[in-house]
């Protein structure tokens, strides 16, 4: 009989440690897929927002910078990017005004049509010339026969 009443008292802890680690089990799960939740959620909050967003604490950022130096100087009609703005190779910035540019070319096209008149003026002198030295070549000629 001794023996009966500590049984039944184990049986009791038992079935108590039982109910506790049920309830133990419950809350372990609860909070699994409660950080399994919030786990989701932050991903995505990153995969939509936090991903795109760039930040600093010390206003440096440690990105390639580089200089923009236009092929003509011209005055900007037209910004295609804003502060910030990430860009690659290629991609048009600015547009610039075309006036300097179509001034410049026609003042290069007229510099060519004069140096072509002049060359055309220089090759008929230089026929001119040739003439000239062949007539003085048979003058000389002619007065080295006669003496």
């Amino acid at each position: 009989m001794a023996d009966a009443t500590p049984e039944f008292t184990s049986d009791a802890a038992v079935a108590e440690r039982t109910a506790k680690m049920g309830q133990r089990k419950k809350w372990l799960i609860r909070l699994a897929v409660a950080v399994v939740a919030i786990g989701l959620v932050y991903l995505i909050w990153y995969e939509l927002v936090g991903r795109n967003h760039v930040s600093t604490d010390n206003a440096y950022v440690n990105a390639e910078v580089a200089q923009v130096t236009p092929l003509i100087s011209a005055q900007a009609t037209q910004v295609l990017v804003s502060d910030t703005q990430a860009v690659k190779r290629g991609d048009i910035l600015v547009r610039l005004d075309p006036t300097n540019a179509r001034i410049a070319l026609a003042q290069a096209e007229a510099d060519l049509a004069d140096a072509r008149r002049r060359f055309r003026q220089t090759a008929a002198t230089n026929t001119s010339l040739a003439a000239q030295v062949q007539a003085r070549g048979a003058d000389i000629a002619q007065a080295r026969a006669q003496l």
